[in-house]
């Protein structure tokens, strides 16, 4: 078949192989090829590493609280102010304070809450020391007194 015929002459196909070296650009530094490439390698490296990187999130609101923990075995998830008896900053003399959940009876959140907390001595569960997040013990407290209403024993 003659290809100036059909109007394919001179055109390359995908699956048409060159491995012949490309001719680089006057004053191409080969070192920056190679850095650039390297970058580029270390950039999908990363997009591998990417879902083991999945942010820690932490909201209180009217609804509720929503929780994305980084450890997988950790609460994740929305949970309603209906599910939670009790919700609180428990002070610590070794470090800063750690929000606490009690979990309303009956209410399975997929985590057992084994820990007695200092407060009351309920079972609970550790959500978080105020350390994990960038916002202050005042401002989660200011959050938890405007949205936790009585769930948050401090609310008075």
């Amino acid at each position: 078949m003659d290809l100036a015929r059909c109007g394919d002459a001179g055109r390359r196909h995908r699956h048409d192989r060159d491995d012949r070296p490309r001719p680089r650009p006057a004053g191409a530094d080969p070192r920056l090829e190679v850095a650039a490439r390297r970058a580029r390698q270390r950039a999908v490296g990363l997009l591998f590493l990417y879902p083991g990187l999945k942010p820690f999130r932490f909201r209180i609101d009217g609804h509720g609280l929503t929780l994305r923990l980084p450890d997988e075995s950790a609460l994740a998830r929305s949970v309603g102010w209906g599910s939670v008896e009790a919700i609180m900053l428990e002070p610590r003399p070794d470090g800063p304070p750690r929000l606490v959940l009690v979990p309303a009876a009956g209410v399975d959140l997929g985590v057992p809450a084994e820990y007695r907390n200092s407060v009351d001595g309920r079972a609970s569960i550790i959500l978080l020391s105020t350390s994990d997040v960038r916002e202050t013990p005042d401002r989660i407290d200011a959050a938890l007194r405007r949205y936790a209403g009585d769930r948050y024993p401090l609310a008075g």
